[in-house]
């Protein structure tokens, strides 16, 4: 801990987050950081230098795009230029400036850098008079309110107890050099962290078309050798 009560690690990541942000190009300063940062981990990369994953809270679509609210002049340009790249307009009130869009992560920067976009933020949810949830409710937090959550999250909590590999809060990272954006969607990064556990001892199944050349995911760590001493890969014919 530092003189401050911060640990060393959180003041190392602030850092890095100050000096990230000083570099950001004029169309990167129009976006919301979270995006950014978001941006940065579905491509497989750090979400800033020297800090590989950040929970960020935006909304993504079932193919990773990121929804969006844009503060913007609309015009039939920007309107062009949205469609060009892929983005799906689900609202727009020109009067108000105000746009929202489910945009290809690749594309955003390339959109904050036209002049008609003043910034682009997260999704922004909505509340109801009189209570603090979100409206509508999300079918998690709907669960998470039902009676006997707190015996069920107890029980969860002792599960993943047994599959304990390392403290609680430190941060497990992909293997290999290819990051799964299922890892991102489900949040899965995250759980890793705050459970401190790997999923060592257990065996899954996958489907996938991702993997070009066995033998090299296997030399980079992307797969783990064919199976003679676990953890092992046994490829079904």
């Amino acid at each position: 801990m530092t003189s401050a009560g911060i640990s060393v690690t959180a003041v190392q990541q602030m850092q890095a987050l100050q000096v990230e942000k000083a570099l950001r190009t004029p169309a990167q300063h129009k976006i919301d950081s979270n995006i950014l940062f978001t941006v940065h981990m579905l491509a497989g990369q750090p979400a800033a230098p020297g800090i590989p994953y950040l929970d960020t809270g935006v909304d993504l679509d079932r193919n990773d795009h990121i929804v969006v609210d844009m503060v913007a002049h609309i015009t039939d340009r920007l309107l062009l230029r949205l469609a060009a790249a892929g983005a799906q307009v689900l609202y727009s009130n020109a009067q108000l400036r105000s746009i929202r869009a489910i945009i290809p992560p690749s594309q955003i920067e390339a959109i904050a850098s036209s002049p008609d976009v003043i910034f682009i933020s997260p999704k922004q949810g909505s509340m109801t008079q009189g209570t603090r949830l979100p409206t509508p409710l999300s079918p998690l937090l709907r669960w998470t309110l039902t009676p006997g959550f707190e015996r069920r999250a107890a029980n969860i909590r002792r599960q993943l107890a047994m599959l304990t590999f390392s403290a609680p809060g430190t941060p497990i990272t992909w293997q290999g050099h290819v990051g799964a954006e299922g890892d991102l969607t489900h949040q899965a990064l995250a759980a890793r962290g705050a459970y401190g556990i790997n999923g060592a001892g257990l065996k899954i199944g996958v489907l996938s078309d991702g993997v070009t050349s066995r033998a090299l995911s296997q030399a980079t760590g992307d797969l783990p050798p064919t199976c003679g001493t676990p953890p092992c890969l046994t490829v079904l014919t």
